[in-house]
């Protein structure tokens, strides 16, 4: 609904008190500086906490909620010009993709038959009584067929490491994917296996979910439980949530910043269930594959590719003499012999271009469970007496060494204002002391996870 002119001048009123405060405030500040009843302050205060970059807090020294902008005064939907060149990137590698993906299945397999024809044709014309050109070619020929059996005998199968317990073992890798397409095979093989594309909107349904389930209210400390954001973060994200579905904050007898969504608790058709509710310690990325190939298709591809690139790698070199005395012309070089070769060489430096991306990605995804795993284990102690002994890592899938635990527990900690402590063993220790309170305040949150 497009905003009527006295909401845009109550509007342009407030921000202009936002810009005097240098984004701090309270709404008794904005009341006293417009005018405005405190109501119709705070129905405009919750479109600007939609519209600008803010974070709710309390104040320490009075228990006010305290309305904190960013100063100066940025809109959330405002892009970088990292945003901008990332997206541009994006379009240009999705159009590249596109191209790529429609001709490189084609491209191999078609090539793959045109060399072995061309082998077929060599060996007919052997007998020929003018063998001078076709000799060499046919030698040529014969080498690369030998030369890609025995890369065929030589490539071992394909596998994949996976642990149990402090353990690894060694097992032939099985693809999620398996019968796809040959094509979409080869398209996987040089850039690798689609990937899930993330929604933006998720961490927002889940937040109404757990509103649903909560009697209305969410803090902050339930932000972090369900996204793993740090503190931060999570009062950015209470602010939005106040402007974008009409919250009401105020300080509860707890002493906790809580915002309260009646009207998301409006329910006529028990068939609209809104959205899942998926803690961030239950949450984990999809596994991370170079490819998602079955090792057959691999196999196959690498052999095929091999072909290709030995035959045009030998009509490039040998073109001069062998093709010359045979009366071929420039075009049928250029794309039996130069064009196959370049093309053939991207279908393996693609792939070796991707390896330190897929290793990073492979990296970060075991650092982001363990701190999970931290995070999951913060909660269910309460946020009392953390220390690195009385960590729990479920699963097998990862191992993390103590160092692991201990340099992760010392991010999450700065991230959700942790306080070291000596416990009554005299042994250092993690206390969270507004996660604690947060987790006490009302909340269903403990009993849920």
């Amino acid at each position: 609904m497009a905003e009527t002119a006295d909401e845009i001048r109550e509007i342009t009123k407030i921000e202009k008190v936002i810009e005097k405060a240098k984004g701090k405030l309270t709404l008794a500040e904005i009341t006293s500086e417009t005018g405005l009843p405190i109501e119709q302050a705070r129905q405009t205060l919750n479109k600007l906490l939609e519209r600008y970059q803010s974070k709710l807090q309390m104040n320490s020294d009075t228990g006010d909620l305290l309305f904190n902008f960013q100063y100066p005064m940025q809109r959330r939907d405002k892009v970088s010009f990292k945003e901008n060149l990332i997206k541009v990137g994006d379009v240009l590698l999705k159009v590249f993709k596109a191209i790529y993906k429609a001709s490189l299945g084609i491209v191999l397999v078609a090539y793959t038959v045109f060399f072995a024809l061309l082998i077929l044709v060599a060996l007919s014309r052997s007998d020929s009584d003018d063998r001078r050109g076709g000799d060499n070619l046919i030698s040529g020929l014969f080498s690369a067929i030998f030369d890609a059996l025995w890369f065929r005998r030589m490539t071992a199968p394909m596998y994949e490491y996976r642990n149990d317990g402090a353990f690894k073992y060694k097992k032939v890798k099985i693809s999620n994917n398996k019968g796809k397409g040959f094509i979409a095979s080869v398209f996987s093989f040089v850039f690798g296996p689609e990937k899930i594309k993330y929604d933006p909107n998720l961490d927002a349904l889940e937040a109404i979910a757990y509103i649903k389930n909560n009697n209305g209210k969410l803090n902050t400390g339930d932000i972090v439980a369900l996204t793993g954001a740090n503190y931060s973060q999570a009062e950015s994200k209470l602010a939005e949530y106040v402007g974008k579905y009409n919250g009401e904050i105020y300080i509860n007898e707890y002493g906790v910043a809580t915002a309260e969504f009646p009207q998301l608790l409006h329910k006529f058709n028990p068939a609209l269930d809104g959205g899942k509710i998926e803690f961030y310690t239950n949450e984990i990325e999809s596994p991370v594959e170079f490819n998602g190939n079955t090792t057959g298709k691999n196999v196959l591809v690498s052999i095929m590719n091999t072909f290709n690139l030995m035959m045009s790698y030998f009509i490039v070199t040998n073109a001069d003499y062998a093709l010359a005395s045979e009366g071929q012309g420039f075009w049928f070089i250029a794309l039996a012999g130069y064009f196959p070769l370049i093309i053939s060489s991207l279908y393996f430096l693609i792939p070796l271009l991707r390896l330190p991306f897929y290793l990073k990605e492979k990296k970060n995804r075991k650092r982001n469970i363990l701190r999970k795993e931290i995070i999951g284990n913060i909660i269910a102690k309460n946020g009392e007496n953390v220390s690195p002994n009385n960590i729990n890592i479920r699963g097998k899938e990862n191992i993390y060494t103590k160092e692991d635990i201990e340099n992760m527990l010392l991010d999450v900690s700065k991230d959700l204002q942790g306080e070291t402590a000596i416990d009554k063993n005299g042994n250092a220790v993690f206390q969270f002391p507004r996660l604690a309170k947060e987790l006490g305040a009302g909340s269903n949150l403990i009993e849920s996870i």
